[in-house]
């Protein structure tokens, strides 16, 4: 029985399609593709969505509701986090466990990472723009890359770790074909 698809991967999936194929046409993008995994595109999919809500959930709460910065700042981490959590454990990591239990682990875990990783940016802004005397903004967008990539690491080795995952089928080299296993009744 053939597996479905989610609606985000219905919808997603033909997107990627005519990316990849898109990027296959040129030098660059072929050396692209070689690095990026499917797991690696949801990633930075879901880690675009979650930046749209936190920014857009800041934005009602102080624009809107006319909250100060921090309480308007705060609502829009919590509920930006929740997000992410949700849609990296069903879309990117493929944890398919939802019992309580384990869901709970899971995002008490993810929380604490991404809690840790925020006051280590925290520190870090600090450090360059106060301490040092850097520029602000190239500052935040340093910071916010090593944010990324080391969320990327905590989500993969510590909290999703024990997810398990379908072994692809391999596939030609040549023309990208399935490459079915033999059914060699000898072993």
């Amino acid at each position: 029985m053939p597996e479905r698809k989610s609606a985000f991967m219905r919808f997603i999936s033909p997107i990627l399609d005519r990316l990849i194929e898109f990027a296959s046409h040129y030098k660059i993008g072929r050396m692209i593709l070689k690095i990026l995994t499917r797991e690696m595109v949801a990633y930075l999919i879901c880690g675009f969505l979650t930046s749209i809500i936190g920014i857009g959930v800041y934005i009602l709460c102080y624009d809107r509701l006319h909250m100060e910065v921090g309480p308007s700042n705060t609502i829009s981490a919590v509920l930006a986090v929740i997000f992410a959590f949700f849609v990296n454990k069903k879309f990117v990591f493929l944890s398919n466990d939802w019992s309580i239990r384990h869901v709970l682990i899971e995002l008490g875990s993810f929380s604490l990472g991404r809690l840790a990783t925020f006051i280590g940016e925290t520190g870090l802004l600090i450090l360059l723009v106060e301490m040092m005397g850097l520029n602000n903004t190239l500052c935040k967008i340093f910071t916010s890359v090593l944010v990324v990539i080391a969320n990327y690491i905590v989500s993969k080795l510590i909290i999703f770790r024990n997810v398990k995952k379908k072994p692809e089928p391999a596939k030609d080299a040549v023309d990208g074909a399935v490459i079915e296993p033999a059914n060699d009744p000898v072993k």
